[in-house]
């Protein structure tokens, strides 16, 4: 399974997220770099996928190294419009913009 995980992890392969989450996969799962399956999808503003975990119980609040899902997905490579679509729903389930980094940076 770690392996599965990691391997959408790295390439983004867009529905296998997904197809995994439906059949009762942990979703607080380390994958790779220690993030989250959440985690994961925010740092490529998937908003499907960042709800879909959201909606099952997903930690919106989860950081690793003083780096936040709402920092992942703030620095997406993705359209602008993604990124805000993604960032608005994480900041409607109580995610704090106001923590900052290891290097004492807030967004």
């Amino acid at each position: 399974m770690y392996l599965l995980l990691s391997y959408i992890g790295k390439q983004r392969v867009k529905g296998a997220m997904t197809i995994l989450i439906l059949t009762g996969i942990d979703i607080e799962a380390s994958i790779q770099f220690g993030w989250t399956p959440l985690m994961h999808a925010a740092s490529v503003a998937d908003y499907a996928v960042v709800r879909l975990l959201l909606d099952r119980g997903a930690n919106a609040c989860f950081e690793i190294d003083k780096y936040t899902v709402l920092m992942a997905a703030c620095a997406a490579h993705a359209s602008e419009k993604k990124i805000l679509k993604t960032a608005e729903l994480l900041l409607s389930r109580n995610v704090d913009p106001n923590l900052t980094c290891r290097y004492k940076k807030s967004l």
